[in-house]
């Protein structure tokens, strides 16, 4: 398992499957306006903080997921793993009750649930943490993470 994240400045000339597509813009924008050209599953990398909550981050990956074939999502900031549980619980289409460093909730819903399952990771150094797997990054040119640890079954 490796995954390639590519920093977007501008729309890329290809979109390739299986990449997590991050920028300093509106990456979820940019990913949807995109969806003529998505050839296969891909990724977003998004920044969780005040100006962008982990509540608002579920409902752009919810929204994202019935435009494109949105596959994963990588939350990176400050208590990226508390935004991980929560926009997952999000994610579910039941009731979420949460008062985490991520966001206090009380009985909230985020609907309709993507069509399909979305992997979660929360970066963490140099890893990728998700519930299936932890990737490393990989020193080269490209930023790249590699399977380091399958989940524990």
């Amino acid at each position: 398992m490796e995954r390639v994240v590519v920093d977007l400045a501008d729309p890329p000339r290809e979109w390739r499957p299986g990449t997590i597509y991050r920028s300093s813009l509106d990456v979820v924008v940019l990913v949807a306006a995109a969806a003529h050209a998505l050839a296969g599953p891909v990724g977003v990398w998004l920044s969780i903080g005040d100006a962008y909550p982990a509540a608002l981050a579920a409902r752009d990956l919810r929204t994202l997921s019935h435009l494109v074939p949105l596959a994963e999502a990588v939350l990176d900031g400050p208590s990226a793993a508390d935004a991980v549980d929560l926009v997952g619980a999000l994610l579910e289409g039941g009731p979420v009750t949460r008062d985490s460093p991520a966001g206090v909730l009380r009985d909230a819903y985020s609907l309709p649930v993507p069509p399909r399952p979305l992997a979660l990771w929360w970066r963490e150094g140099r890893r990728l943490v998700g519930a299936a797997a932890t990737l490393e990054r990989v020193v080269g040119r490209e930023e790249r993470y590699a399977l380091i640890t399958p989940a524990a079954g």
